[in-house]
């Protein structure tokens, strides 16, 4: 294969775009690689990368050409990072990567990116995740929250969810947060990380249930106990131990099919048969009717 075809090649990979230095490396010089792209209608994203013909960058493309426009050294890091590690949704504020503050990083950056130069970045934060150079998850969360940093409830949220998922644990974030001491934003981290380990749900939607249960003056267990039935033991999303009230909250995903109602209908007949009583509350009696929930909560609990 020719240079050009290599080229080519090499901008699929890396979601439709390659840059200057790349150019050389393979032995064609930047200015007839501009003379011919601007022929053939490649679009410069920045003053070092451009985009193939016809292409319409994505997340992940903007991702690969901003760390193209950073140095070899950068990372994506924060939301991006968490996303691309299948945590929280597509984000939707500046693209945001992580370089050592001793290394090179390009200023030449298209405008939405932010390179956050660090003193506490180490090898072993880096990591490469589709074909991008990633920060692992734990990194991802002290760059999410140095400014403009998000509110708590998200960092939680996001927290629970790299937790349930496997991506994160409890002693890496520990261990990042002893690494960030005095990193600017680095306090919502740690106000977050607290709350994951006050409360243990396995879920945002179990996480936002207990803490309004507690807000209007319950006292669920801090972490749900366990229940033993005939065959199985049984992990309720919240409980109160001492009333033998366990209860379930239905998330809109989990609970969509015949087969959801089945499990549900099997664990709350075993729920009895441990001489435990089930509650389930789902996001439409959380958002409208949470008072008359409440209420028959207070009344189980009592009786």
């Amino acid at each position: 294969m020719d240079a050009w075809g290599t080229l080519l090649s090499l901008a699929a990979r890396q979601y439709g775009v390659v840059a200057i230095w790349q150019v050389e490396e393979r032995g064609l010089s930047a200015a007839a690689f501009r003379h011919r792209a601007h022929r053939e209608g490649w679009v410069q994203v920045t003053r070092a990368v451009w985009m193939l013909p016809g292409t319409s960058l994505d997340r992940r493309g903007r991702l690969s050409a901003a760390l193209l426009a950073a140095g070899s050294s950068a990372l994506v890091s924060g939301a991006d990072g968490l996303w691309l590690r299948g945590v929280g949704r597509t984000p939707s504020d500046a693209l945001r990567l992580v370089v050592s503050m001793d290394r090179h990083a390009s200023r030449h950056l298209s405008p939405g990116t932010k390179v956050i130069s660090s003193r506490t970045l180490v090898d072993a934060d880096a990591g490469q995740v589709a074909r991008l150079a990633c920060a692992t998850a734990a990194r991802c969360f002290v760059d999410l929250v140095i400014p403009p940093s998000p509110p708590v409830h998200r960092v939680r949220g996001l927290l629970i969810e790299a937790r349930q998922s496997r991506v994160v644990t409890e002693v890496a974030v520990a261990h990042a947060l002893h690494r960030a001491r005095g990193v600017p934003g680095i306090a919502i981290l740690q106000r977050a990380h607290l709350d994951v380990l006050d409360v243990g749900a396995d879920s945002v939607f179990s996480d936002r249930v207990h803490r309004r249960l507690r807000a209007h003056g319950l006292r669920p267990d801090p972490h749900p106990a366990v229940v033993a039935t005939l065959g199985r033991d049984l992990h309720p999303d919240i409980t109160f131990a001492r009333a033998r009230v366990a209860i379930e909250c239905d998330s809109m995903l989990a609970h969509a099919g015949q087969r959801d109602l089945m499990v549900d209908g099997r664990k709350h007949r075993a729920y009895r048969l441990a001489g435990w009583e089930p509650v389930r509350v789902g996001h439409l009696e959380f958002d409208r009717h949470w008072a008359g929930f409440v209420a028959d909560l207070r009344r189980v609990l009592a009786g």
